[in-house]
């Protein structure tokens, strides 16, 4: 038996090795057409041969675009030139204004080798690779992106959250997913609520920070073995970096400021009273907002709109039911606010993703380290829209007396789209 079982797992290993051996390497991508101004630089990447084929068809040609924003901060996008990806709305995220800094005047570089296609960004005072692609082939697909920088050994890695793990990351085997998730009692190795794509890393000569503004699930995978390697694996959108030089700490906190906006002021109802239950889609709804026996409210937070809220136990086929209910609810009433709130997206659209043939977007080629065990996203009623965000005055909806503005905030998604609300993060 011990022999049988010997030979066994040597066929196994053998056929493994051959597996790996006869898998094609991916040949990353080669920078032709390079531009330089005083403040940008620009190439065409080409694929520098036939791919690969791990999760999809590689993409042929890529663009990349290098701007020096200020003398701290440097902005580099990979992107497809010849068909539009998702990126971040300019709504949602407005974008910091280009001051048109001088390259010569940065207190970082962006270094560029053409073939095979690799960067770095050097800390011009004394040379140091503070993000450097060499020796890692750029992998550019429909639904998976990979970009991987070397760091310096036992790395002092900060951020990338929402987590509960240490506040410095472990460096020998670390997989942070930025995958949106609602994690009752705030799970260690875990992917929670927040997403901010952004790390820190402190050396004996300065901080510097890296922010990658893609609102995809994602793993950032930290290891140590033969070298030290901090590794993007994205399921959509592109590359949309920023790099802050620091160099302290506090300085690379004021740079992302700069990026990714300061606190708004708190508007007077949002100081009131805000109920947040799960469900809230049955004759409760009504019942808390009866003109004569309901409360008084200032704000209602609508959570948690999954068909498994409408189904009795033993729930045997949630969608069905919430069909058979009519839930969701339609929409309800729109009155335009008193004022637009500084910094607040007021929005009343639906935003629905195209289907592109062969795209996956429930189950995408490469999975992420989803701490949930349905995949990315759990199927819900059907509501033809992925994105539906509405503000609406509460008491046009049953005439409850409520005194100061209330809004509801509602989130569908549809069954064959990401759940875009909560699952990405915005």
């Amino acid at each position: 038996m011990y022999t049988l079982r010997t030979a066994f797992l040597l066929i196994v290993a053998v056929a493994c090795v051959k597996a790996v051996a006869t898998t094609p390497p991916c040949p990353g991508y080669t920078a032709k057409n390079v531009k330089k101004t005083a403040s940008t630089l620009t190439a065409d990447l080409t694929l520098a041969g036939k791919g690969c084929k791990i999760y999809g068809v590689d993409i042929p040609e890529l663009r990349l675009e290098v701007t020096y924003d200020d003398d701290s901060r440097i902005h580099v996008k990979i992107l497809d030139p010849n068909n539009k990806r998702y990126e971040v709305p300019e709504d949602i995220f407005p974008r910091p204004t280009n001051g048109g800094a001088q390259s010569s005047r940065s207190n970082i570089r962006f270094d560029i080798q053409e073939s095979p296609f690799s960067f770095k960004i050097v800390r011009k005072s004394n040379g140091e690779n503070l993000f450097d692609t060499t020796g890692h082939p750029l992998i550019f697909k429909n639904q998976y992106l990979r970009l991987t920088t070397n760091l310096p050994p036992k790395a002092n890695i900060y951020g990338l959250g929402e987590h509960s793990d240490a506040l410095r990351l472990d460096t020998f085997n670390t997989t942070r997913t930025l995958w949106a998730r609602d994690a009752a009692g705030i799970p260690k190795n875990s992917n929670l609520y927040g997403v901010h794509p952004i790390y820190l890393e402190h050396r004996s000569s300065g901080s510097h920070g890296v922010f990658l503004l893609n609102s995809n699930g994602m793993d950032i995978k930290i290891r140590e073995t033969n070298i030290t390697s901090l590794e993007y694996n994205v399921i959509g959108g592109i590359f949309d970096l920023y790099f802050f030089a620091g160099p302290t700490p506090a300085d690379v906190s004021r740079q992302y400021a700069r990026v990714a906006g300061f606190p708004v002021m708190t508007p007077y109802w949002n100081l009131g009273m805000h109920p947040n239950i799960t469900g809230y889609w049955n004759e409760e709804f009504e019942a808390f907002f009866n003109p004569k026996t309901g409360i008084d409210i200032d704000g209602l937070w609508i959570d948690m709109n999954e068909p498994t809220n409408f189904c009795d136990y033993p729930c045997v086929d949630p969608e069905q039911t919430a069909i058979d209910r009519g839930m969701p609810p339609a929409d309800l009433p729109v009155r335009e606010p008193p004022r637009r709130i500084p910094g607040f997206p007021f929005t009343n659209s639906r935003i629905k993703r195209q289907e592109v043939a062969g795209e996956d977007l429930i189950n995408p080629p490469y999975a992420l380290e989803n701490d949930w065990p349905n995949g990315i996203s759990d199927r819900t009623a059907a509501t033809d829209n992925m994105m539906h965000i509405t503000f609406t005055e509460l008491h046009r909806f049953s005439g409850s007396n409520v005194i100061t503005p209330a809004w509801i905030t509602t989130c569908y998604y549809h069954s064959k789209h990401f759940c875009w609300c909560w699952c990405q993060g915005l």
